[in-house]
């Protein structure tokens, strides 16, 4: 679609780079691109708009770098670069002339589509640096780039492949700590203006034996990443269920990551575990972020559907932070 390189043909001139760089004054730059909200305009413009956007990045990028840079698309929204460099810092210039170019509107019949891009450099300055390894470094500052906010660029340091080998371990504790059943749910109350508590919602919590608590904003995205959400948002929901069938008529509102949303059997899970407990749906919350309702997925209209027919009300978290749309008030009844 885009006339780049694809990965198997980037991954063989990459090797031939290294290689090739023992005979020339300059080191290899490799620069990792991802763009950010892109999935948010597939959702919203829709993917003929995805593609116009894809297409024109391509484009962008290879008017940036010069004639013996080599730039290819990895798949998706994943663009990497190749670039003879004198040193970190100009890799690190190219890199922010592209973070500038990926942030200009782009207009299209599809309307005006607004991303940017997360970056992340590694300079191979050593000649025993396989292309592999090299391409892992320059992910891994992509995704630090994409952690510390987006649309930044980030070099490449060793003590980043410390912080993954961390981050591996943490997913590991925490299939333990399920499989344990060591986390536990807290709940915050939401009152109105005059003090009075309209209702609660259901927060988890994990104590790490070692490292003490551990950040909801880290370990949500983390069971997101590894595959464990669908697990982890399974136990919330039972374990709220079982705590709050005996309480007062009081709203529980309980958060739903956006792949359980996406989930067919999702609907059927959360009536199962109801029955479980004995409890009525109708004094339940579901709280979703905008983001889970962009787009026209099916399942998730679905089980939006079905949590209507069972009483439960809907509330629409982090409005207005992406590509929104009114729309989506009235297409999901979202009650709050």
């Amino acid at each position: 679609m885009t006339g780049l390189l694809n990965r198997n043909a980037f991954m063989t001139e990459l090797t031939n780079c290294l290689a090739a760089s023992v005979m020339e004054p300059k080191a290899t730059a490799l620069i990792s691109i991802d763009l950010d909200r892109f999935k948010e305009v597939n959702d919203s413009l829709g993917h003929p708009a995805g593609d116009l956007l894809i297409c024109t990045t391509a484009r962008r990028l290879q008017a940036l770098c010069d004639a013996k840079g080599t730039i290819a698309r990895l798949g998706g929204d994943e663009f990497v670069a190749i670039q003879r460099c004198a040193s970190a810092d100009e890799a690190l210039q190219l890199a922010q002339r592209i973070r500038t170019e990926l942030v200009q509107p782009v207009v299209s019949e599809f309307g005006t589509m607004e991303v940017g891009g997360s970056i992340g450099v590694a300079f191979i300055a050593r000649r025993d640096v396989e292309a592999g390894e090299a391409l892992r470094w320059a992910d891994i500052a992509m995704y630090r780039a994409k952690e510390d906010g987006r649309n930044r660029v980030t070099l490449f340091e060793p003590s980043m492949d410390t912080v993954l080998r961390k981050r591996r371990e943490l997913e590991s504790d925490l299939r333990a700590a399920l499989a344990a059943d060591e986390l536990h749910l807290v709940y915050q109350p939401q009152v109105d203006r005059s003090g009075t508590v309209r209702g609660l919602e259901a927060l988890l919590r994990w104590q790490h034996p070692q490292h003490g608590a551990i950040s909801p904003g880290l370990f949500v995205p983390l069971a997101e990443e590894s595959g464990l959400i669908n697990a982890l948002g399974e136990f919330v929901l039972r374990r709220v269920f079982a705590e709050t069938r005996q309480w007062p008529q009081v709203r529980i509102a309980v958060n739903i990551s956006p792949i359980q949303l996406r989930s067919p059997d999702f609907a059927a899970l959360v009536t199962q575990l109801a029955a479980e407990q004995g409890i009525a749906l109708g004094r339940y919350e579901i709280e979703v972020t905008e983001t889970a309702l962009l787009g026209d997925d099916r399942a998730t209209a679905d089980n939006i559907e079905r949590f209507k027919q069972l009483g439960l009300s809907i509330a629409l978290d982090d409005f207005g932070t992406g590509y929104s749309s009114l729309s989506v008030l009235q297409t999901y009844s979202v009650d709050r």
